[in-house]
């Protein structure tokens, strides 16, 4: 299966699952808004050898930016709160994001469903721990992203 139709098969199950159909966009990106307050994208340019997730899970806050950006890096140590991805700042937009790439030809489209869907739970996850108070974090796990929550694509 060459990389475009792995994609393709990808967005469809993923597309039967949440109800709204996905496809690429002309750039390789395919977003949807999940009703817990955060934005996922697939980013798959054609001819590349990536496959980026990103889930933009909330602004960077106006005050105690500083303490913020402290728990945003050592919740990175080692990427284990992060289940592997990296969260990161995007400086023009002031937006907090969960990223991950995964090399292409490691893919299929039945992988990239699975860890789509825990990436989906890691940025459900992340995104509630995030707006919680440092200190008020209950270490509660959100269910599997996939099967609800979404308003549009």
């Amino acid at each position: 299966m060459t990389t475009p139709d792995l994609i393709e098969e990808c967005l469809a199950a993923l597309g039967a699952e949440v109800g709204v159909p996905l496809v690429l966009d002309e750039q390789g990106l395919c977003a949807l808004e999940h009703g817990d307050g955060f934005v996922f994208t697939l980013i798959a340019p054609d001819g590349g050898e990536l496959v980026h997730l990103s889930s933009r899970l909330m602004d960077v806050p106006a005050q105690g930016r500083e303490a913020f950006l402290a728990r945003l890096l050592r919740m990175n140590f080692l990427l284990m709160e992060t289940s592997g991805a990296t969260l990161s700042i995007d400086e023009e937009e002031q937006g907090v994001f969960l990223c991950l790439a995964l090399l292409r030809a490691q893919l299929s489209a039945d992988r990239l469903l699975v860890i789509i869907g825990n990436f989906l739970a890691s940025s459900s996850q992340l995104r509630q721990r995030l707006l919680a108070p440092a200190g008020g974090d209950d270490g509660s796990h959100p269910g599997h992203a996939l099967s609800s929550g979404w308003l549009a694509a």
